[in-house]
This record gives structure tokens, C-alpha cells and sequence, in this order.
């Protein structure tokens, strides 16, 4: 009986692993991506690192960010009119496994969508919202960051895939 264990403990790694996929980043809440903030459910500041389905950390700068206890993955803070500091956001480093630049897919929960933007390329990125549960980005520069913040409602963030862009046809 044991070895049936081992081979069923052995099947179930080997499918694990191979969801996750070496040439993205996949940040999801349900397998722990935003656990660093704790489970205090208190609204935290500074940098924290988030985990990718690989096991890699990146490190993320955070304000009025949280991990959501209830399933609403990563709670970024609504913005307000009478208080501009309020508002909560993430923003990523760059990423050097992406040279030629990636694709920014975050899904949300409910209608509490996030607002997305690239930092340091803001003119040149669009971003699409298919209004249910999902926004992308396309940023086709090595050193892009992104940005996710609050909007006028608290934003749940579920989770965050980077996929590789093709290189550029001069």
C-alpha cells in the first residue's frame, strides 16, 4: 500500500509542476502568491514579495495593500477624493526574464477591478478590460513595470500572469 501512495503522492506533484510553466510568471491567491502580507487582514506598506507559481519571489512596493481573508485575493484600498495618500497600489520591478517585454493579465474578483497602467511607459501601453473579471496589458519594453491600484471601489486582485512578448519585427 505504501508504494500506491508514493506513485499517487508522485502523479499529483508531476500535474502540480506542470501547471506552472517556466516561461511565465503566474502570481495566484489561491496558491499562496500574496501570503507574506499575513492573515491579519490590516492594510501594510513597504516591500513584499510576492511568490510566482515557480516558486520564484518578486519583490513588489506596496501601499494600503493587503491579503483579503475572505477569497478577495490582494485588497488594494479604494482611492478618495479627500485623501490622495489613500489609495492603495502594487507595483512590480522589471523583469529581466522578459527581454523583449510581456503581456499583464490580471483577473479580479467581482466588479472590483483594479486600475492597471505601466509606470514608466504610460503613453505607449493600452490596457483592455473585458468588464467581467479580466484586464490586460501589453508592455513591450525589458525594463516595464506595472502598477495596479484601488479604484473608486476596493480592488481584489485573484491573480497576475506575465506571458512572454514576441520580439519585435524591425
Amino acid at each position: 500500500h505504501k508504494s500506491h501512495t508514493f506513485i499517487i503522492q508522485f502523479i499529483l506533484k508531476t500535474l502540480i509542476e506542470a501547471t506552472a510553466d517556466p516561461t511565465k510568471v503566474i502570481f495566484d491567491a489561491n496558491e499562496g502568491a500574496f501570503d507574506c502580507f499575513g492573515n491579519e487582514n490590516k492594510y501594510k506598506e513597504g516591500e513584499f514579495d510576492f511568490v510566482d507559481l515557480n516558486g520564484d519571489s518578486y519583490t513588489f512596493t506596496v501601499h494600503n495593500a493587503m491579503l483579503n481573508n475572505y477569497g478577495g485575493g490582494l485588497q488594494l484600498k479604494k482611492n478618495s477624493t479627500s485623501d490622495a495618500t489613500a489609495q492603495g497600489y502594487a507595483i512590480s520591478p522589471a523583469f529581466s526574464k522578459f527581454p523583449n517585454g510581456y503581456r499583464v493579465t490580471v483577473k479580479y474578483k467581482d466588479q472590483n477591478a483594479p486600475e492597471l497602467e505601466c509606470t514608466n511607459h504610460a503613453e505607449d501601453v493600452a490596457v483592455f478590460d473585458d468588464a467581467n473579471g479580466t484586464m490586460y496589458m501589453d508592455v513591450p519594453f525589458a525594463d516595464g513595470m506595472f502598477k495596479l491600484s484601488g479604484a473608486s471601489q476596493v480592488a481584489y486582485v485573484q491573480s497576475i500572469e506575465l506571458t512572454p512578448l514576441a520580439k519585435k519585427e524591425p
